[in-house]
């Protein structure tokens, strides 16, 4: 087995003291860290399900050090590998230009974690540039003299994306792209769906620990109601448990405001729905939140 470093560097993430981890998630990225041949990781889920959070807060314990990219349709290779830039030794010196490396290589010599957020945004022949880099070879760096970079042990990849590599038919995910079948043949895949609502409440009174657990409950409920709606395309935006959380902070900041559930669900994701949808959702306020619902009145 790896040994874990003692001390954070300065990639470690910062430990997130409210964060909740899932058993079955966190099996699998553990079984993707410490096996001794282990392939690329994907993961795969929703928009706000825990995707990139899983891997911060898992390295974060484990004091592994992140070098963190989110891809894009500019997204080029050569971005991974770093160029010449002008530095300076120290302030008021003239500036020289050095090669200045990318978090592709600064990962395998450190044996940190590299991971790329939002890959199926990227284009597929940029990132199939890593295939050598996925089947464990060495990268050499032609424009720094041909520099031979060699993975540490300890390097690993990590990829995330709201699809499996096999574009978006639904037109949720505006972007995403089929990604190439050798590149994601170099992964294993590992599903990160939205959390139970046990798990989703729990999470809500950590964050707010003055949140009874029948507002959360409820909160939980309605979230995943929007949810089905979305996916049965009668709404247009899902109910994250990233937006779960933010509601549960903005009602806490806005406890004091009229109608305070409404107003932090209004900052939180309404303002981004069309009316109709604004007003189905507010429905299912009502409903499912009987007596307990702060919120203007009808009409």
């Amino acid at each position: 087995m790896l040994d874990i470093a003692e001390q954070p560097g300065a990639t470690v993430p910062a430990a997130d003291p409210e964060y909740v981890f899932r058993k079955e998630q966190l099996r699998e990225i553990l079984a993707a860290l410490f096996s001794q041949r282990a392939d690329a990781l994907f993961l795969a889920g929703p928009t706000g399900s825990g995707k990139t959070s899983l891997v911060l807060q898992t390295a974060a314990r484990l004091n592994w050090g992140v070098q963190s990219v989110t891809c894009n349709a500019r997204f080029e290779f050569r971005s991974l590998i770093g160029g010449f830039r002008l530095q300076s030794d120290l302030p008021g010196e003239a500036p020289v230009t050095r090669f200045q490396k990318g978090a592709l290589p600064l990962a395998m010599e450190r044996g940190e974690i590299l991971l790329l957020n939002e890959i199926d945004l990227a284009d597929p022949a940029e990132i199939s540039a890593l295939n050598d880099v996925l089947d464990g070879r060495p990268l050499v760096i032609t424009e720094n003299g041909g520099e031979v970079v060699r993975p540490h042990p300890r390097f690993r990849v990590i990829a995330t994306a709201n699809t499996v590599g096999n574009g978006d038919d639904t037109g949720r995910y505006a972007g995403t792209r089929p990604l190439n079948m050798a590149f994601m043949d170099r992964f294993s895949v590992s599903l990160v769906p939205y959390p139970d609502p046990k798990v989703e409440q729990a999470l809500l009174q950590r964050i707010v620990p003055r949140l009874t657990a029948e507002v959360a409950g409820c909160m939980v409920q309605l979230a995943g109601q929007v949810r089905r709606t979305f996916e049965t395309g009668e709404c247009s935006v899902t109910f994250s448990t990233r937006v779960l959380c933010r509601w549960a902070r903005l009602l806490n900041q806005y406890r004091r405001a009229p109608c305070p559930m409404q107003y932090a669900l209004e900052h939180a994701i309404l303002r981004r729905l069309p009316e109709c949808e604004r007003d189905s959702v507010l429905d299912q306020c009502r409903i499912v939140f009987g007596s307990l619902w702060q919120g203007k009145p009808e009409g």
